[in-house]
């Protein structure tokens, strides 16, 4: 459908030897469609495309569920998209508000978002997909509050080279919890980040984050564990993790203040890194001892 106003409501579209249906520089209304078993996408959107997505079932599709394209002003709402060959949804060069939609069971990411988009995902759940809940690339940004991101097989969220924003989501049961890689930056404010496989959160490869005022705790390895990475975290609280609350290796620089580390099965922090900055944590009550520092470390 290229440039008109449309009503696309209550269809079962399969089998589509392209997409189930394309939205192209138009506006509309899509709702209560099935759209499965495409050659491509169930459905896509292209060329600033505008207008609200809502009830829709998009599942076993060939690429992603969803892919939107140079997407503007669109609204993403109570949709699930699930058991894709691809991605639940991906998003590049686009905008637009995702709010209570469900991403499971895709053989990629639930969630992929890539160059030039800046999208809002609400109270979205993320899950039982077999590589990450959400994965934010290519300097994608985007603000993404209130999600539940649980069970995904490598991590919950993943940045690489992304720089979004992350506020009150529960990431959980996962592997890694969160991880930045490849120079991401990104801002981290009041998640719950508990009970995952190995560290809770994980900086490497000249990652740069900023981690304020989350739980990080229940995790079977460290809490945070950076290498050969930046980071600033403050005012976080660091618990009951089943090895140290914040491990710190390799060429790494991180500044670790005003954090709260305790209950940790190891060492509150353990330094094995040529510099980096700690100042006014209380650390207390860990298994192995409060700091550690390796030789010829400086701490700051």
């Amino acid at each position: 459908m290229s440039q008109c106003h449309a009503v696309v409501e209550g269809n079962d579209v399969s089998e589509s030897i392209d997409v189930g249906i394309c939205f192209d520089k138009s506006d509309g209304v899509i709702s209560r469609n099935r759209l499965w078993n495409g050659k491509h996408y169930g459905l896509r959107f292209q060329r600033e495309c505008t207008g609200q997505v809502i009830e829709n079932q998009t599942y076993a599709n060939r690429l992603a569920g969803i892919c939107i394209r140079e997407g503007k002003s669109l609204l993403f709402s109570r949709n699930k998209s699930y058991d894709n060959n691809g991605p639940g949804i991906l998003i590049v060069l686009s905008k637009g508000t995702f709010e209570d939609n469900e991403f499971t069971g895709n053989k990629e990411d639930g969630v992929q978002v890539g160059r030039g988009s800046d999208p809002l995902f609400t109270r979205n759940k993320i899950h039982h997909n077999s590589k990450r809940g959400i994965l934010v690339f290519e300097q994608g940004k985007g603000t993404y509050q209130e999600n539940d991101i649980f069970e995904n097989a490598i991590s919950g969220i993943a940045l690489s080279n992304g720089d979004p924003i992350f506020q009150r989501n529960n990431v959980h049961h996962e592997k890694i919890g969160i991880i930045c890689t490849e120079r991401s930056l990104g801002v981290f404010e009041e998640n719950d980040i508990h009970d995952n496989d190995e560290s809770g959160v994980k900086v490497v490869d000249g990652g740069d984050p900023v981690y304020t005022r989350n739980r990080i705790h229940g995790s079977k390895g460290a809490g945070v564990y950076l290498i050969q990475s930046k980071g600033r975290f403050q005012e976080n609280e660091i618990f009951e993790n089943g090895k140290c609350g914040v491990v710190v290796h390799g060429k790494s620089t991180p500044i670790i203040s005003k954090n709260r580390i305790h209950t940790n099965r190891q060492f509150g922090i353990l330094v094995d890194a040529k510099l980096g900055t700690f100042d006014d944590n209380k650390v207390w009550n860990n298994a192995l001892g409060t700091v550690e520092v390796k030789q010829d470390c400086v701490v700051m």
